[in-house]
């Protein structure tokens, strides 16, 4: 990749933190965005649509290493508390990107994002593998549960307490099951 381009993209990705860590998606603006990152708007529009794709696509990428942080995801189908806490230790590990990005309005698109990407890893784990509904519902049920739960309480429950007790509760769900 240019040496320009990734300049360019790293300021970009700097300022959007920057200011989405103080405001919501909504009130960013291109110009304030480019001034922070001291590029022209005609550069930002080089990169991205507007602000909203700027922040789909570090969402994207914030996903993929949560997912890459993930040791054994296959866990899921066989060992529904190992794969929970191995779940929390890679949302704790992001948790303050996460806490920048997944704000407000963009709360519920996490977990969505998590289930979608682990269940296209789980298909190219298990080529053939069938979820049935039972299972896609307790999927479902494990990746946000667990995922509000973390977020619920993170700053009232030290971490690894809390994904224990998480991955405790999920003793009782037994795996989600492929046909």
């Amino acid at each position: 990749m240019d040496l320009r381009k990734l300049k360019t993209e790293e300021a970009l990705r700097d300022a959007f933190l920057h200011l989405r860590a103080s405001q919501p998606l909504e009130r960013i603006t291109v110009r304030e965005l480019c001034d922070r990152a001291r590029v022209g708007k005609a550069t930002f529009y080089l990169h991205y649509h507007d602000v909203y794709d700027l922040s789909e696509h570090l969402q994207a990428d914030l996903v993929q290493q949560v997912l890459a942080s993930i040791p054994h995801p296959q866990l899921i189908l066989t060992d529904t508390p190992a794969f929970t806490r191995e779940f929390g230790t890679a949302i704790w590990a992001k948790k303050s990107l996460i806490d920048i990005l997944f704000e407000g309005s963009q709360a519920s698109v996490l977990p969505a994002a998590i289930e979608r990407a682990l269940l296209g890893e789980l298909q190219v784990l298990s080529p053939g593998l069938t979820l049935g509904e039972q299972a896609k519902v307790a999927l479902t049920y494990q990746i946000y549960g667990a995922y509000y739960a973390y977020v619920r309480w993170s700053a009232a429950i030290p971490a690894d307490k809390l994904i224990e007790l998480v991955g405790g509760l999920t003793e009782g769900l037994g795996p989600v099951e492929g046909q």
